[in-house]
């Protein structure tokens, strides 16, 4: 968020959100007019292609559902320092590949330690 925002923190999630995965919803208010916009992180990829907004969070997501609407074994991997990214089976390699939606990175896995320093 630039500076023209105040972070709000965390707001309480409505029905909407809840309906679609989010119990996390951020707050935020612009300085000069003093509108609230929300955030809500939500989990649904219905939602996520609705909105196409989010954070390595939601794309990981989307992603993810992507991978096994084309029939592919999928599963989400979460980093708890902060990133969230995708990892496919692929048949012809007999083993797990790491994706990452949000960073232009295949097959990748060791970025985040020795490039990112986590």
């Amino acid at each position: 968020m630039d500076n023209n925002f105040e972070d709000l923190g965390h707001v309480h999630p409505n029905n909407e959100d809840r309906e679609y995965g989010a119990s996390r919803v951020e707050g935020y208010k612009c300085r000069n007019c003093r509108i609230i916009t929300r955030f809500p992180r939500y989990n649904s990829a219905v939602k996520l292609f609705e909105t196409r907004t989010g954070r390595c969070g939601e794309w990981a997501n989307a992603f993810t559902a992507l991978c096994i609407a084309m029939g592919y074994q999928a599963r989400l991997v979460l980093d708890w320092t902060d990133h969230v990214w995708t990892e496919v089976f692929i048949e012809e390699w007999q083993r797990w590949v790491h994706c990452d939606s949000c960073e232009p990175l295949f097959d990748k896995p060791l970025t985040y330690e020795k490039g990112w320093g986590k």
